[in-house]
């Protein structure tokens, strides 16, 4: 059994099969380690993974087997644990959160993570000595299963709150309601091709591509504007906007040469479980978009502590089987899960009531919510696609091909909307200029 144990999260995985059999965000560290405790007693712990410890290591010499676990250093102590435990457990420093959510997923080479929770995140491959200049912000880890590679690392923050601030607003703090807005209001949130709406939407300061934003912005015929004017916009306008974002970052790093410009997309995080937004992100970005386990059909508290299962098999193959391909054995383990999105099942009414102007969402309350009712109303999904590939007509190849992306469901993109989508993305490029400009000169005059 594997412990893994990352400041308040603790996740309890199989040795066998690597499948997470326990998984909880404790509220404080008194329960963290009341729950820890009663494991390590009860339980064949194999491999504790845990996060370093920076305080004075000589402590941890002071604690008798009586002392009850109460403090991180103990964690560090293989003497103090195989004492009260009386169990020989090895230790591990946990691996850096985001190299470690890549590796929970370990996409093939040739191709994007993209992470959707309270952050979004874009993890890319790029060669570990390259000269290309990258966007600014851009972040890069060491590469934890290839060392002649490296991780770009873009996180965009508060894009969840974002989302779920619309939600609120316009959906009744319904999650199906808010994915049936975005799979009925056309694309750019009107039928006509000259008067696409656009929505720039940052509850924290952000630095983007053109500078520097926070706040919600919003633009119809090509000007600012307090609230559109179909209501049912917004959902769809929202998820538009932050993978047409998305979209320029993967596209100014085609640009840069680092990486190819036929990469797929890995996408996970519990929004994927929306087919209509699948569909829209795959549109938006004009890719392939894979879905791998934990978008699938892991629960809600196990997308959020996807990155401590890639600590947990990272320390397990260091130190049990350091000879073995991880990465393999990572996408071996997904294919043994069953692949399906849940179909939202409600749409809202065709003709929405007005609602006040929502100004900054996050602030609102609750009785200012948007009152939109949904009735009942199926709408068709995307096609997901099967993998078809054994495991062992993978062992047949010696670099990654084709071959490898097909282990994974995956929504294709609709070509004509992409190109839909490309014609709009260099308003999308004005129009956050135009925010960041008018974001500085407010900033200015406070």
């Amino acid at each position: 059994m594997i412990l893994v144990v990352s400041k308040l999260d603790l996740v309890v995985i199989g040795s066998e099969g690597h499948r997470i059999l326990r998984a909880k965000r404790h509220r404080t560290a008194g329960e963290l380690f009341a729950a820890l405790d009663e494991i390590l007693c009860t339980a064949d712990v194999d491999l504790l993974s845990v996060d370093g410890y920076q305080g004075n290591q000589l402590d941890a010499t002071l604690y008798f087997p009586s002392t009850p676990l109460q403090h991180h250093s103990q964690l560090h102590n293989a003497t103090y644990l195989r004492q009260r435990y009386n169990s020989h457990i090895r230790i591990q420093p946990n691996l850096d959160r985001t190299a470690a959510h890549f590796t929970a997923i370990s996409p093939p080479t040739n191709s994007i993570l993209v992470g959707l929770g309270h952050h979004n995140h874009i993890i890319f491959q790029i060669p570990r000595h390259t000269t290309a200049r990258l966007p600014k912000y851009t972040h890069v880890l060491p590469h934890p299963l290839n060392p002649s590679l490296a991780l770009a690392y873009i996180q965009i923050r508060d894009q969840g709150l974002a989302r779920s601030s619309i939600r609120d607003a316009y959906s009744n703090g319904n999650w199906s309601t808010f994915n049936s807005l975005v799979n009925i209001v056309n694309i750019g949130g009107s039928v006509g091709l000259d008067n696409k709406l656009f929505s720039f939407y940052y509850p924290t300061p952000q630095a983007t591509l053109s500078g520097r934003l926070q706040g919600y912005y919003r633009y119809e015929l090509g000007t600012p504007t307090n609230e559109f004017a179909d209501l049912r916009a917004n959902s769809r306008c929202i998820v538009e906007s932050q993978f047409l974002t998305i979209k320029r970052y993967i596209e100014a790093f085609e640009r840069s040469g680092v990486i190819g410009q036929g990469c797929a997309v890995y996408l996970t995080g519990e929004p994927t479980q929306s087919g209509s937004l699948c569909s829209a992100i795959a549109n938006i970005l004009a890719k392939k978009i894979y879905l791998p386990h934990s978008t699938m059909c892991e629960k809600s508290t196990q997308h959020t502590l996807t990155p401590l299962l890639g600590m947990g098999l990272y320390s397990w193959y260091n130190v049990f089987q350091p000879s073995t391909a991880l990465e393999e054995t990572v996408r071996f383990r997904r294919k043994s899960y069953n692949h399906s999105i849940p179909s939202p099942t409600s749409t809202p009414p065709l003709t929405p009531l007005l609602t006040p102007q929502i100004g900054y969402l996050s602030n609102r309350r609750e009785s200012e919510k948007s009152n939109l009712t949904p009735v009942a109303e199926q709408f068709e999904l995307p096609t997901i696609t099967p993998t078809t590939i054994s495991f062992e007509q993978r062992y047949q190849f010696s670099s990654l091909t084709q071959l490898e992306f097909d282990n994974d469901p995956y929504i294709k993109p609709d070509s004509d909307l992409g190109l839909i989508y490309a014609a709009l993305l260099c308003e999308h490029e004005r129009l956050e200029a135009i925010s960041v400009g008018s974001y500085a000169r407010n900033s200015w005059n406070v």
